[in-house]
């Protein structure tokens, strides 16, 4: 199985600069920072819908996974995991975010 997973802002495959850019030049007047990090979902769809041809290139960076102890997704089910595990899963989501926000700041 395949997954694809989030990753803080200024760290995945996509030009968020660029974006932002292209954000501001419309009239962009503030951002919301809302995340689901490690987000993480199987793909749907057959390879080659909506142009993804195969994993590594464009927005679906292949990296290693974010817990050795743990498979993709079983985080979402905290019967699942160990409470060391879940304490570790909520200091990285709020390292991301502060991630996010910081190079948000370093962009605008």
């Amino acid at each position: 199985v395949e997954y694809v997973c989030g990753v803080p802002l200024g760290e995945g495959n996509l030009d968020i600069k660029t974006c932002v850019e292209i954000l501001k030049k419309e009239g962009l007047d503030r951002i919301n920072v809302e995340q689901c990090y490690p987000y993480c979902a199987t793909f749907k769809r057959e390879k080659g819908t909506g142009g993804v041809k195969e994993l590594g290139k464009g927005a679906f960076k292949i990296e290693k996974a974010l817990f050795e102890d743990l498979k993709a997704m079983q985080y979402y089910y905290p019967q699942e995991v160990s409470q060391e595990c879940l304490e570790r899963l909520l200091k990285l989501q709020k390292k991301g975010c502060e991630k996010s926000v910081e190079y948000l700041k370093s962009i605008i």
